[in-house]
């Protein structure tokens, strides 16, 4: 055989010889000055954050429209007993008792006797009394809704009941410092309304019971109760409580219905009633701001 002189790599030799040698880089450290630099900006204090800039303050006019709802010469003189609250939704529980024509003329002629104590009809413009359970409630938005389905729940079991008005009219008085405290009929305050009513008589038991059913939403709602001792009456005229002459304390007012002058009114109201067949209450109405609503019993 021709020998061509090949020389071929053994087999048996190491595959890491053939390998290319790989260069190594060395790596130098960080100069002494670049150091320094990233110590000093580590240490550098952040600067404090600026002020918030301050909003522009509201012009007089809001202060004057807020101003004008506590203001007693927009109301007919009357004083608030709780401030006006931007926000809230008066809410009022109470009964209707339609007027017959006879009521309404003996009702008439009482105002009409009262006119020197300067009386205002509280009749509203559908010739219906009312009966309340409550005093205004204020309510915030989110319970607008919730309030008169919780009343619901609560008179679910509640039935329709018989209600009559009887006796003379009676003066009773929206008593400042705690309304919800007063007893009664309350006691003349300068500023606060005394109101000529008419008080339940038959049907004085049930609506103790429906307002005992309502003063747990009240606490739970956490909004002004009744009166302690609540003597149910339909209101049907209202004046102010002068302050009293000559001094004195300034927060005992004068009953604008003196004694005599209630007498005279039960002239007119006495006989009418005497001869009223009563009412069949079978629904409480709950208000809130202008909607109405009417609850079943």
């Amino acid at each position: 055989m021709l020998d061509l002189g090949l020389d071929y790599p053994s087999s048996s030799g190491s595959e890491s010889d053939h390998e290319p040698t790989r260069k190594r880089h060395k790596v130098s450290s960080a100069s002494p000055s670049a150091t320094g630099k990233a110590e000093v900006k580590a240490n550098k204090p952040t600067p404090a954050p600026k002020p918030p800039r301050k909003l522009p303050s509201l012009p007089s006019s809001y202060a004057s429209a807020s101003a004008a709802h506590d203001n007693p010469s927009a109301h007919q003189g009357r004083v608030r007993s709780r401030p006006f609250v931007d926000g809230d939704y008066y809410a009022h529980v109470y009964l209707e008792l339609d007027v017959s024509a006879s009521l309404r003329r003996a009702i008439d002629a009482a105002l009409a006797e009262a006119s020197s104590a300067e009386v205002r009809a509280v009749v509203p413009s559908d010739g219906k009394l009312h009966v309340s359970l409550s005093h205004p409630l204020p309510l915030r938005r989110d319970a607008v809704k919730p309030f008169p389905t919780a009343v619901s729940r609560a008179l679910s079991d509640a039935g329709a009941f018989s209600l009559s008005l009887a006796g003379p009219p009676v003066v009773y008085y929206n008593t400042f410092g705690g309304p919800s405290q007063a007893a009664g009929r309350g006691t003349p305050t300068p500023g606060a309304r005394a109101f000529l009513g008419l008080r339940v008589g038959a049907g004085a038991r049930e609506l103790a019971g429906l307002l005992t059913k309502l003063e747990g939403i009240l606490v739970k709602m956490h909004l002004p109760r009744y009166h302690a001792q609540p003597e149910f009456h339909a209101s049907f005229g209202w004046a102010l409580c002068p302050s009293q002459e000559g001094g004195g304390d300034c927060s005992t007012g004068v009953t604008p219905f003196p004694a005599d002058l209630v007498a005279r009114l039960a002239r007119h109201t006495d006989p009418v009633l005497a001869e009223h067949p009563g009412w069949r209450v079978s629904a409480l109405c709950v208000k809130v701001a202008k909607d109405v609503e009417r609850i079943e019993l």
